[in-house]
């Protein structure tokens, strides 16, 4: 069954692993490619995780719900205690192609997690989360479009008040369809996702994805409407009618 998708997505892995070997002077790059999935409407090619700060994988492996990608993290988090400080850095790569008779219509990422921040101290002490989705459009032509991980609470949270702990949540989406953008059957999809913390001499501070949530990649798609099916039926109706009256009347002239 995947066969075919394994080789479609090679040249996706072949380009990725060139560009990396080719990025001379930049920080050496942790790479895990996951494969290649199939989904109810999509299929997911070369599903691949990246990062500058720290081993992959990261996300881990994705399991496929309908047309989902969710991927549940053991060990995507960033820590500091001390006066220390640390970034964690993980991206997400995958093209995202449309079976045959639908089009990608929207695209949305949604991710969980927690934090905790301890001791006596600053804003200085702190933990923060940000990403940043990106989609290029690999069958219209339109361009790269992006939109940023928005937060909740809002980042980063800090110990000016006391210390703290709680859940976050972040989301972004690209509606392709309320862009005018139609008929799109392939994307390239770039999620990276930032971690931060900071800390005082006797604070610490924490934030994590968690196991139980993840980050989860959902694909929406659609099939022409009944109405236009309807009316593409009625024309090439009329226009076979048409072609048929037209022969008639040059075997009647002649």
């Amino acid at each position: 069954m995947f066969r075919g998708l394994m080789g479609r997505a090679a040249p996706w892995t072949l380009l990725l692993s060139f560009a990396f070997s080719m990025i001379d002077g930049a920080p050496l790059l942790a790479v895990t490619v996951h494969g290649d999935f199939a989904g109810s409407t999509v299929d997911f090619f070369g599903v691949t995780e990246t990062s500058a700060t720290d081993p992959t994988p990261l996300y881990g492996a994705p399991s496929v719900f309908g047309n989902s990608l969710a991927f549940f993290p053991l060990d995507f988090a960033s820590s500091a205690a001390g006066g220390a400080s640390d970034v964690t850095e993980g991206t997400l790569l995958v093209t995202i192609t449309a079976k045959p008779g639908f089009f990608i219509d929207k695209i949305s990422i949604i991710e969980f997690g927690d934090f905790s921040l301890s001791g006596v101290g600053t804003s200085a002490t702190f933990a923060s989360v940000s990403g940043m989705l990106d989609l290029t459009d690999l069958s219209g032509g339109s361009g790269t479009h992006s939109d940023p991980l928005a937060v909740s609470p809002s980042m980063p949270v800090d110990l000016s008040g006391g210390p703290t702990d709680g859940l976050f949540s972040g989301a972004a989406e690209i509606d392709l369809a309320g862009l005018g953008l139609f008929g799109i059957t392939s994307v390239f999809l770039e999620f990276a996702n930032i971690l931060e913390t900071g800390s005082e001499p006797g604070t610490s501070a924490l934030i994590q994805k968690k196991l139980i949530s993840g980050t989860t990649i959902t694909v929406d798609t659609v099939v022409p409407e009944p109405s236009a099916l309807v009316i593409w039926s009625v024309l090439g109706l009329l226009l076979t009618l048409g072609t048929w009256r037209s022969r008639r009347k040059r075997r009647a002239f002649f």
